[in-house]
Formats: structure tokens, sequence, C-alpha cells
């Protein structure tokens, strides 16, 4: 029996746009669990963002996914500008970005003809710059050589190493003497 392969996203870029309707490319990863080689000859899917749907797509490309790996495909998908709309207001009120894709598989000289999927998952931005710790008091940039603190955090989701931001030091001008009248 043939497994459900997993499909996620792994980039979403924006295209030129109308203004009732909005594209993206949306990278998409297949990973296919099975035992033999899966020739996928084309997929269709939908895109949920925090329970909403953002984007439909669909494309015809073929891709080979070896047994047991994965590989990448790049899809144009549309939405309209209603869905962008609940998407940012929404936005407003949620505690990070989850996401669902669901759709179908189009495989090549393979029974069944097509295999669904359904996957969720939590899309993480690149890491920002830690800001620079604020001062207390006007003598703190003093007493501390004018270093600020930050806290240093694995990037989450990657695996990766701990970034670590880059401190600047700087040491705020001291105040002119008051003048007498």
């Amino acid at each position: 029996m043939l497994e459900s392969p997993e499909v996620s996203v792994v980039n979403l870029q924006p295209e030129t746009s109308s203004g009732f309707e909005q594209r993206f490319q949306v990278d998409l990863r297949i990973t296919n669990p099975n035992q033999r080689a899966l020739e996928v000859d084309g997929l269709r899917f939908e895109l949920d963002v925090n329970g909403q749907r953002l984007a439909r797509g669909q494309t015809g490309d073929a891709v080979s996914v070896p047994r047991l790996g994965d590989a990448l495909i790049s899809v144009h998908a549309t939405t309209t500008l209603l869905d962008v709309l609940r998407q940012v207001w929404a936005a407003q009120t949620a505690k990070g970005v989850r996401y669902r894709v669901e759709g179908r598989v189009f495989l090549k000289g393979l029974f069944p003809p097509h295999v669904d999927f359904e996957h969720e998952g939590e899309l993480i931005a690149p890491p920002q710059p830690a800001a620079p710790a604020p001062k207390h008091g006007s003598s703190e940039g003093r007493r501390s050589g004018g270093a600020a603190a930050a806290s240093v955090s694995p990037t989450p989701g990657t695996g990766s190493p701990p970034r670590y931001p880059r401190l600047a030091r700087s040491r705020a001008p001291r105040p002119a003497p008051a003048a007498c009248t």
C-alpha cells in the first residue's frame, strides 16, 4: 500500500498582483515515506494560515521524489483581496503563524493515480537582531562601560546553533554643567 507523502511549506513569496487577486510563489517540500520513488505528475493544494484560507494553487510540473527522500517544487498560488484582509485582521491577535496545507499529488504510472495529503506546521520568520537593552538612569552607561546586555537563544525550529546578537558599544554624552545666573 502507498503511504501519503508529507508536503510542507518551505517558502512563501509574493508576486505581482492585481487589485482583487494576489499571487504567491509557494515552495513545497514533498517527502516520500515509501520504499519506491514517486513520479509526481502534478499537484494541487489549499493553504490555510491561522485557521483562515490564504491561497490555492496547482501545477502540472513533474518532479521525481526518491524513495525515502524528498524534493522541492514551486507552485503559483492565488488568493483574493478578501482572504488577504482576513489574514491581516487575524494576525493582529494571533500568537505565531500556524499553517495547514492539504491537497492531492498526481502520480505518473502508479495505481492509485493520486494520493491525498494534509500537513500542519508553523512558519518561522528569519531571526531579527536583538535591540539594545534600555538604559535605566543616566549613570548606567558609565557604570557598565556602555555595553548593552542581550539574551541568547537558539534559532527556533532549525536545529542550528544559537545566533548571537551584535552588541554596539556606545557612551552617552555627559550633560553640560548648569549655568549660574
